[in-house]
Protein backbone atom coordinates (compact mmCIF):
# COMPACT_ATOMS: atom_id res chain seq x y z
CA UNK A 1 0.00 0.00 0.00
CA UNK A 2 1.06 3.14 -0.93
CA UNK A 3 -0.22 6.44 0.80
CA UNK A 4 -0.21 9.49 -2.07
CA UNK A 5 -1.83 12.47 -0.09
CA UNK A 6 -3.45 12.98 3.05
CA UNK A 7 -5.07 16.64 3.21
CA UNK A 8 -6.19 18.09 6.94
CA UNK A 9 -9.68 19.60 6.66
CA UNK A 10 -11.53 22.09 9.28
CA UNK A 11 -15.45 21.89 9.11
CA UNK A 12 -17.16 23.24 12.07
CA UNK A 13 -15.95 21.90 15.39
CA UNK A 14 -14.59 18.76 14.03
CA UNK A 15 -11.92 17.58 12.11
CA UNK A 16 -11.70 15.85 9.27
CA UNK A 17 -9.30 14.02 7.28
CA UNK A 18 -9.61 13.45 2.76
CA UNK A 19 -7.28 10.32 2.47
CA UNK A 20 -6.26 9.32 -1.08
CA UNK A 21 -4.74 5.94 -1.52
CA UNK A 22 -3.10 4.56 -4.62
CA UNK A 23 -3.11 1.07 -5.20
CA UNK A 24 -2.64 -0.72 -9.28
CA UNK A 25 -6.42 -0.94 -9.16
CA UNK A 26 -7.68 2.24 -8.26
CA UNK A 27 -7.74 4.94 -5.88
CA UNK A 28 -10.44 6.38 -3.06
CA UNK A 29 -11.11 8.96 -0.68
CA UNK A 30 -12.08 9.09 2.84
CA UNK A 31 -13.63 11.64 5.13
CA UNK A 32 -13.86 11.61 8.88
CA UNK A 33 -15.80 13.68 10.57
CA UNK A 34 -16.44 12.18 14.36
CA UNK A 35 -16.39 8.92 16.39
CA UNK A 36 -18.71 8.99 19.48
CA UNK A 37 -19.28 5.89 22.20
CA UNK A 38 -22.55 6.13 24.02
CA UNK A 39 -22.68 4.32 26.95
CA UNK A 40 -26.08 3.95 28.69
CA UNK A 41 -27.42 7.18 28.67
CA UNK A 42 -30.77 7.30 30.43
CA UNK A 43 -33.54 9.30 28.06
CA UNK A 44 -31.45 9.09 24.86
CA UNK A 45 -32.56 10.45 22.02
CA UNK A 46 -31.41 11.84 18.15
CA UNK A 47 -34.00 14.43 17.18
CA UNK A 48 -34.89 13.84 13.30
CA UNK A 49 -32.65 15.55 11.00
CA UNK A 50 -31.51 14.23 7.49
CA UNK A 51 -27.69 13.30 7.37
CA UNK A 52 -25.13 15.09 5.47
CA UNK A 53 -22.48 12.10 5.73
CA UNK A 54 -22.95 8.28 6.07
CA UNK A 55 -23.83 7.02 9.65
CA UNK A 56 -21.93 3.98 11.26
CA UNK A 57 -23.73 2.55 14.38
CA UNK A 58 -22.14 -0.51 15.86
CA UNK A 59 -24.17 -1.62 19.16
CA UNK A 60 -22.15 -3.27 21.52
CA UNK A 61 -25.06 -3.55 24.52
CA UNK A 62 -28.84 -3.30 24.57
CA UNK A 63 -30.95 -2.05 21.65
CA UNK A 64 -31.45 1.34 19.79
CA UNK A 65 -34.28 2.89 17.20
CA UNK A 66 -33.52 4.42 14.46
CA UNK A 67 -36.85 5.94 12.71
CA UNK A 68 -35.15 5.75 8.98
CA UNK A 69 -36.96 7.66 6.28
CA UNK A 70 -40.30 7.30 8.53
CA UNK A 71 -39.36 3.37 8.81
CA UNK A 72 -38.52 2.01 12.05
CA UNK A 73 -35.58 0.30 12.62
CA UNK A 74 -34.46 -1.56 16.07
CA UNK A 75 -30.35 -2.55 16.02
CA UNK A 76 -29.50 -4.97 19.08
CA UNK A 77 -26.20 -5.77 20.56
CA UNK A 78 -23.70 -7.46 17.71
CA UNK A 79 -25.33 -5.77 15.11
CA UNK A 80 -23.98 -2.99 12.96
CA UNK A 81 -26.03 0.00 10.89
CA UNK A 82 -24.67 2.06 8.26
CA UNK A 83 -27.14 5.04 7.60
CA UNK A 84 -26.59 6.51 3.94
CA UNK A 85 -26.23 10.29 3.74
CA UNK A 86 -29.64 11.95 2.59
CA UNK A 87 -31.09 9.20 4.99
CA UNK A 88 -33.78 11.47 7.40
CA UNK A 89 -32.95 9.92 10.94
CA UNK A 90 -34.19 9.87 14.42
CA UNK A 91 -33.41 7.63 17.35
CA UNK A 92 -33.86 6.72 20.83
CA UNK A 93 -33.39 4.29 23.46
CA UNK A 94 -35.82 0.97 23.35
CA UNK A 95 -38.17 0.52 25.86
CA UNK A 96 -36.07 -2.20 26.99
CA UNK A 97 -33.84 0.53 28.32
CA UNK A 98 -30.45 2.25 27.32
CA UNK A 99 -28.06 1.10 25.02
CA UNK A 100 -24.55 1.10 24.38
CA UNK A 101 -23.16 1.76 20.56
CA UNK A 102 -20.13 3.31 18.88
CA UNK A 103 -21.32 5.76 16.08
CA UNK A 104 -19.08 6.83 13.35
CA UNK A 105 -19.59 9.84 10.92
CA UNK A 106 -17.87 9.65 7.76
CA UNK A 107 -18.10 10.09 4.05
CA UNK A 108 -16.25 8.49 1.34
CA UNK A 109 -15.98 8.95 -2.77
CA UNK A 110 -15.20 6.04 -5.25
CA UNK A 111 -12.76 6.56 -8.34
CA UNK A 112 -11.82 4.52 -10.78
CA UNK A 113 -12.20 1.02 -9.76
CA UNK A 114 -11.51 0.75 -6.00
CA UNK A 115 -14.78 1.05 -4.10
CA UNK A 116 -15.83 0.14 -0.42
CA UNK A 117 -19.17 -2.00 -1.65
CA UNK A 118 -21.35 -1.74 1.62
CA UNK A 119 -20.78 2.39 0.69
CA UNK A 120 -22.19 2.20 -2.82
CA UNK A 121 -25.56 1.34 -1.66
CA UNK A 122 -28.56 3.77 -1.09
CA UNK A 123 -30.34 1.65 1.34
CA UNK A 124 -29.63 1.31 4.70
CA UNK A 125 -27.63 -2.06 6.29
CA UNK A 126 -28.22 -3.67 9.12
CA UNK A 127 -26.48 -7.07 9.93
CA UNK A 128 -24.95 -9.56 12.22
CA UNK A 129 -21.27 -9.19 12.51
CA UNK A 130 -20.35 -12.58 13.24
CA UNK A 131 -16.41 -11.09 14.09
CA UNK A 132 -18.24 -8.96 16.13
CA UNK A 133 -15.39 -9.10 18.81
CA UNK A 134 -12.58 -7.99 16.48
CA UNK A 135 -14.54 -5.33 15.06
CA UNK A 136 -15.39 -4.06 18.43
CA UNK A 137 -11.29 -3.69 19.50
CA UNK A 138 -11.14 -1.63 15.78
CA UNK A 139 -14.17 0.88 17.03
CA UNK A 140 -11.93 1.28 20.21
CA UNK A 141 -8.59 1.84 18.94
CA UNK A 142 -10.34 4.75 16.50
CA UNK A 143 -12.24 6.16 19.03
CA UNK A 144 -9.32 6.81 21.38
CA UNK A 145 -7.17 7.57 18.57
CA UNK A 146 -9.50 10.28 16.75
CA UNK A 147 -8.93 12.18 20.26
CA UNK A 148 -5.30 12.24 19.99
CA UNK A 149 -3.32 14.75 17.46
CA UNK A 150 -0.50 14.13 15.45
CA UNK A 151 -0.47 13.43 11.82
CA UNK A 152 0.59 10.06 11.74
CA UNK A 153 -2.37 9.19 14.59
CA UNK A 154 -4.56 10.48 11.71
CA UNK A 155 -3.44 8.48 9.38
CA UNK A 156 -3.98 5.30 11.52
CA UNK A 157 -7.46 6.58 12.44
CA UNK A 158 -8.53 6.47 7.93
CA UNK A 159 -6.51 3.35 7.76
CA UNK A 160 -8.72 2.26 10.95
CA UNK A 161 -11.98 3.29 9.00
CA UNK A 162 -10.79 1.64 5.82
CA UNK A 163 -10.36 -1.79 7.80
CA UNK A 164 -13.70 -1.65 9.52
CA UNK A 165 -15.72 -0.57 6.72
CA UNK A 166 -14.01 -3.86 4.24
CA UNK A 167 -14.52 -5.90 6.89
CA UNK A 168 -18.22 -5.02 7.06
CA UNK A 169 -18.23 -5.20 3.46
CA UNK A 170 -16.63 -8.82 3.61
CA UNK A 171 -19.46 -10.21 6.25
CA UNK A 172 -21.96 -8.80 4.22
CA UNK A 173 -20.94 -10.78 1.07
CA UNK A 174 -21.26 -14.25 3.28
CA UNK A 175 -23.79 -16.39 3.13
CA UNK A 176 -25.83 -16.56 6.27
CA UNK A 177 -25.98 -19.13 8.62
CA UNK A 178 -29.03 -21.94 8.43
CA UNK A 179 -31.23 -21.31 10.95
CA UNK A 180 -30.83 -24.75 12.50
CA UNK A 181 -26.91 -23.35 13.15
CA UNK A 182 -28.37 -19.95 14.39
CA UNK A 183 -30.84 -21.16 16.72
CA UNK A 184 -28.23 -23.50 18.71
CA UNK A 185 -25.68 -20.48 18.63
CA UNK A 186 -28.23 -18.45 20.01
CA UNK A 187 -28.83 -20.86 22.88
CA UNK A 188 -25.39 -21.09 23.75
CA UNK A 189 -24.67 -17.59 24.07
CA UNK A 190 -27.63 -16.98 26.43
CA UNK A 191 -26.25 -19.63 28.33
CA UNK A 192 -23.20 -17.73 28.46
CA UNK A 193 -24.74 -14.38 29.19
CA UNK A 194 -26.20 -16.10 31.89
CA UNK A 195 -23.45 -17.36 33.52
CA UNK A 196 -19.76 -15.30 31.93
CA UNK A 197 -18.47 -15.19 34.98
CA UNK A 198 -18.30 -18.51 35.71
CA UNK A 199 -15.91 -21.27 34.35
CA UNK A 200 -17.54 -22.90 31.28
CA UNK A 201 -16.50 -25.81 29.13
CA UNK A 202 -16.55 -26.97 25.34
CA UNK A 203 -18.21 -30.12 27.13
CA UNK A 204 -20.69 -28.17 29.02
CA UNK A 205 -22.15 -25.99 25.24
CA UNK A 206 -21.45 -29.48 23.73
CA UNK A 207 -24.30 -31.00 26.71
CA UNK A 208 -26.42 -28.40 25.97
CA UNK A 209 -27.14 -28.59 22.27
CA UNK A 210 -26.26 -32.42 22.14
CA UNK A 211 -23.32 -32.15 19.60
CA UNK A 212 -19.90 -33.47 19.92
CA UNK A 213 -17.26 -30.70 21.86
CA UNK A 214 -15.68 -30.34 18.33
CA UNK A 215 -18.50 -29.61 16.19
CA UNK A 216 -19.84 -27.02 19.29
CA UNK A 217 -16.87 -24.78 19.12
CA UNK A 218 -16.35 -24.85 15.65
CA UNK A 219 -20.59 -23.81 14.76
CA UNK A 220 -20.24 -21.21 17.48
CA UNK A 221 -17.27 -19.68 15.48
CA UNK A 222 -18.86 -19.88 11.99
CA UNK A 223 -22.10 -18.19 13.46
CA UNK A 224 -20.57 -15.30 15.79
CA UNK A 225 -17.08 -14.95 14.61
CA UNK A 226 -15.65 -16.03 17.89
CA UNK A 227 -14.80 -19.10 19.94
CA UNK A 228 -16.82 -19.36 22.96
CA UNK A 229 -13.88 -18.37 25.12
CA UNK A 230 -13.66 -15.05 22.96
CA UNK A 231 -17.14 -14.95 23.30
CA UNK A 232 -16.87 -14.84 27.00
CA UNK A 233 -14.18 -12.77 27.52
CA UNK A 234 -15.51 -9.86 25.60
CA UNK A 235 -18.48 -10.14 28.22
CA UNK A 236 -16.34 -9.56 31.13
CA UNK A 237 -14.35 -7.16 29.67
CA UNK A 238 -17.21 -5.06 28.80
CA UNK A 239 -18.53 -5.61 32.78
CA UNK A 240 -15.18 -4.62 33.58
CA UNK A 241 -15.38 -1.20 31.90
CA UNK A 242 -18.96 -0.44 33.77
CA UNK A 243 -17.45 -1.26 37.13
CA UNK A 244 -14.04 1.01 36.66
CA UNK A 245 -16.68 3.65 35.40
CA UNK A 246 -19.14 3.22 37.77
CA UNK A 247 -18.22 1.51 41.44
CA UNK A 248 -15.72 1.83 43.94
CA UNK A 249 -14.11 -1.63 43.34
CA UNK A 250 -10.45 -2.07 42.94
CA UNK A 251 -8.75 -3.59 40.12
CA UNK A 252 -8.27 -6.84 41.59
CA UNK A 253 -11.77 -7.15 42.71
CA UNK A 254 -13.23 -6.66 39.86
CA UNK A 255 -10.93 -8.81 38.40
CA UNK A 256 -11.93 -11.67 41.12
CA UNK A 257 -15.24 -11.09 40.61
CA UNK A 258 -15.57 -11.26 36.94
CA UNK A 259 -14.03 -14.53 37.59
CA UNK A 260 -10.01 -13.59 36.73
CA UNK A 261 -8.55 -15.22 39.46
CA UNK A 262 -4.88 -13.96 37.61
CA UNK A 263 -5.41 -10.40 38.30
CA UNK A 264 -2.09 -9.72 35.34
CA UNK A 265 -4.32 -11.90 32.96
CA UNK A 266 -7.07 -9.60 33.35
CA UNK A 267 -4.73 -6.54 32.84
CA UNK A 268 -3.24 -8.11 29.51
CA UNK A 269 -6.59 -9.27 28.40
CA UNK A 270 -7.88 -5.30 29.15
CA UNK A 271 -4.59 -3.72 27.65
CA UNK A 272 -4.90 -6.02 24.13
CA UNK A 273 -8.52 -5.08 23.95
CA UNK A 274 -8.64 -1.68 24.79
CA UNK A 275 -4.98 -0.24 24.04
CA UNK A 276 -4.31 1.18 27.43
CA UNK A 277 -4.57 -0.43 31.41
CA UNK A 278 -7.43 -0.56 33.34
CA UNK A 279 -6.56 1.69 35.81
CA UNK A 280 -5.52 4.56 32.77
CA UNK A 281 -9.08 3.82 31.40
CA UNK A 282 -10.57 4.55 34.96
CA UNK A 283 -8.10 7.92 35.38
CA UNK A 284 -8.67 8.78 31.82
CA UNK A 285 -12.69 9.06 31.91
CA UNK A 286 -12.72 10.52 35.41
CA UNK A 287 -10.17 13.36 33.68
CA UNK A 288 -13.48 13.99 30.84
CA UNK A 289 -16.09 13.73 33.37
Amino acid sequence: MYISTIYWIKHQRNIYFKFSNNWNWGSGMLYLYGVYFDDFIPMWYSTEATLNCHLAVIVTQGKVIYTLNGQPNKAEAGEVLIIPKGTKRSAENDESGPHQKFTVLFDYEATGSMYIPILERDEVLKMHIRSFDYLISRCLQLYYGFKEEGEINRLLCLNQLHEIMLLISKEAEMEGASPTKMMLAKKMQKYLVERYRQHVEISDLAKLINRSPNYTSSLFKEVTGQSPMQFVARLRLLEARRLLLQSDMTVSEIAQYLGFYDTSHFFRLFRKAMSITPSEFRARNILED
